[in-house]
């Protein structure tokens, strides 16, 4: 959408002002959407923690995610209340 911004000679970058601003750090918005998924504010933080988010692998190994959840104090009942069931 629209054209790339310029970084002008002095550094500064001109264009596209329409990219949405956060607040606080990549963990504090990682944190954020871990608790509005339902998590609590400790069961966020423990998962971000132990979880590499950087790595999309992460996600696939379940074995891995389900002893993260359980050092995080996660039972298999909290994530099924997380996920509705």
């Amino acid at each position: 959408p629209g054209l790339p911004p310029v970084i002008a000679e002095d550094g500064t970058t001109e264009g596209s002002d329409d990219l949405p601003e956060f607040e606080g750090t990549i963990r504090d918005q990682a944190v954020l959407g871990l608790v509005e998924a339902g998590f609590t504010e400790a069961e966020a933080n423990c998962l971000f923690e132990n979880l590499d988010f950087t790595d999309p692998a992460v996600l696939e190994d379940v074995t891995a995610l389900l002893e993260v959840f359980t050092d995080c104090g996660i039972s298999l009942d909290r994530l099924a209340q997380l996920g509705g069931g």
